[in-house]
């Protein structure tokens, strides 16, 4: 009789590889498929819960700029300091006459009424939201024409109380000895 040889099955390498393969492009297909389908449900069904949470989170700071450190001698005297000052700009676009702010706004800062009324429209045409109308102000001169610019009929959160104007606070750098050490300075 003829002996019998028993046959083992060889696994085919190729058919084997080709397989793990599909498996894996499966996976990442699903992968891809949940991601896509969590991403619609946020942003079609969750739009306005997001939108309103985001608007929640944002924050509007404004911050000045951090004063420059002052400059001293060796004895301890200030050759070079920062003064905080203030400079009064106008928004033309929240003004209705830009003609009778400027008369009342020239008569308290000491500008030329027509000059400042032609700026003014010049802005309000052009849509300009910050419109320089006095800088390097001190405090005190500051508090001044904010008293002379108080209107009790106009409500807003900042000084002085006239529509269209505001502060912006700006530093300017003092030398109490003028030309003493300019050279180092």
């Amino acid at each position: 009789m003829a002996s019998r040889v028993k046959r083992t099955n060889k696994p085919n390498l190729r058919q084997t590889a080709f397989t793990r393969f599909m498996l894996i492009v499966a996976v990442l297909v699903l992968w891809m498929g949940g991601i896509s389908v969590r991403l619609v449900h946020l942003q079609v069904t969750q739009h306005e819960w997001l939108s309103k949470r985001a608007d929640e989170q944002r924050t509007d700071e404004r911050r000045s700029k951090l004063p420059r450190g002052g400059i001293l001698d060796r004895n301890g005297r200030a050759l070079a300091l920062t003064v905080r000052v203030k400079t009064l700009y106008a928004d033309p676009t929240k003004m209705a006459d830009t003609a009778a702010a400027a008369k009342v706004i020239a008569k308290v800062v000491g500008a030329k009424e027509k000059e400042l009324a032609a700026r003014l429209l010049e802005a309000k045409s052009a849509g300009r939201q910050f419109l320089p109308i006095k800088k390097g102000l001190e405090e005190t001169e500051a508090q001044l024409i904010n008293k002379a610019l108080d209107d009790p009929s106009v409500k807003k959160p900042d000084a002085p109380n006239f529509h269209g104007l505001h502060w912006k606070e700006e530093q300017r750098r003092s030398y109490p000895y003028s030309t003493l050490a300019a050279h180092v300075i």
